[in-house]
């Protein structure tokens, strides 16, 4: 009877450890998902194709950030949606012009998307651009 007894409290240690491991995998895994947005810092995405020649004066930036605090447009600050998204219209200026989107999250960390665009009116001759 003695032998059933020892090979009992065994197999209660080992469903108690497993058990013990299972939470701690769990709870690992959890925190891990809740601090991605830790891990993977600020970001900005543009919608819409990306065409350097532009034919109107102005242009509509539109997009979505993730896990930011403060958004600028050339040292602007543009405001965002509480999903993060953002619309902002530009005028280009005649010419060559440069875009950058600046983005920082609450930590401190940055990121920048920089765009250039050449406004071309439709009248204007092709041996001129």
């Amino acid at each position: 009877m003695s032998d059933f007894s020892s090979s009992s409290l065994t197999l209660r240690k080992i469903i108690a450890v497993t058990g013990v491991v299972i939470l701690i995998l769990t709870i690992s895994t959890y925190v891990l998902y809740q601090a991605r947005n830790l891990i993977q810092g600020p970001s900005i995405e543009l919608y819409g194709s990306y065409f350097p020649e532009h034919h109107e004066k102005t242009l509509l930036l539109e997009g979505q950030t993730h896990n930011i605090v403060k958004l600028t447009l050339n040292g602007k600050e543009i405001h965002t949606g509480a999903d993060g998204s953002f619309s902002h219209t530009v005028i280009l200026e005649n010419g060559y012009s440069i875009l950058t989107l600046h983005a920082q999250d609450r930590f401190g960390r940055t990121t920048s998307l920089v765009r250039e665009y050449v406004y071309v009116p439709l009248d204007t001759p092709q041996d001129e651009v």
